[in-house]
């Protein structure tokens, strides 16, 4: 049997990639940035669950649940994805004008 090994996350980004990024704290669809009202793939974007309260972002590969206090990010491409603050915080940090 092989003894498991412990390894640490190499840093891979050579040069930084810059993402734009929202916190979702339950606001109304109108406080919404630009690029999160108009995203669309296949014909679908994000839907307001209100059930949650939460948000649904459908993807090429997958569907997305926000959660109040998630971030969302948008990627260089235009895709988006949810991020947990914790999660957000440890990887993302404001541009520095």
């Amino acid at each position: 049997m092989q003894t498991p090994m412990k390894f640490i996350h190499k840093p891979t980004v050579v040069k930084p990639t810059v993402v734009e990024a929202w916190q979702w704290q339950n606001q109304a669809e109108d406080e919404w940035p630009p690029w999160l009202k108009t995203y669309q793939c296949n014909g679908r974007g994000v839907i307001i669950d209100h059930s949650g309260p939460r948000l649904l972002i459908f993807t090429m590969d997958d569907l997305f649940f926000v959660k109040i206090n998630d971030w969302i990010v948008r990627g260089p491409q235009g895709s988006l994805y949810p991020l947990a603050p914790l999660i957000f915080t440890t990887y993302y940090e404001p541009m520095k004008s």
